[in-house]
């Protein structure tokens, strides 16, 4: 995902992938080149479209987030 530094809450971002199956944690990928956005990544276990969707909601929910891939 890609999220705008100034305006992201690292711990709302984690806690909205925090009920889910991690089997790689979230991390800090690769930053911009001019430093306004970071992306971030994360591996989890998805059963059925429905956890899709929630994990894209929670994600699209958390102040910062500009693209959830």
């Amino acid at each position: 995902m890609i999220v705008e530094k100034d305006r992201l809450e690292y711990d709302e971002l984690a806690g909205a992938v925090a009920p889910y199956a991690l089997v790689e944690p979230l991390t800090s990928a690769n930053a911009s080149r001019t430093g306004r956005y970071l992306s971030y990544g994360f591996s989890a276990v998805v059963t059925n479209r429905e956890e899709l969707a929630s994990i894209d909601a929670r994600l699209r929910a958390v102040p910062g987030v500009r693209m959830v891939l």
